[in-house]
């Protein structure tokens, strides 16, 4: 496997780290997509739609809660 020269990894690289790195919750979410390294940018976007989105969650339960 090679590195791009930017030095990040490709998708090929990624596609066996995201299998070991996934666990429950997180490897359900994109199971389907872990099949192929050309998949890897969608399943890292879907990741991030479901779990990187924590301040606005929070964002939006705040101002649910001072709505009481």
């Amino acid at each position: 496997m090679s590195t791009t020269k930017d030095g990040k990894y490709s998708n090929a690289e990624n596609l066996p780290r995201l299998r070991e790195a996934l666990e429950k919750e997180a490897r359900e979410t994109v199971i389907d997509l872990l099949i192929t390294p050309e998949n890897v940018p969608a399943a890292i976007e879907k990741l991030k739609s479901r779990f990187g989105q924590a301040k606005v969650v929070i964002g939006g339960m705040i101002a649910d809660a001072k709505k009481l």
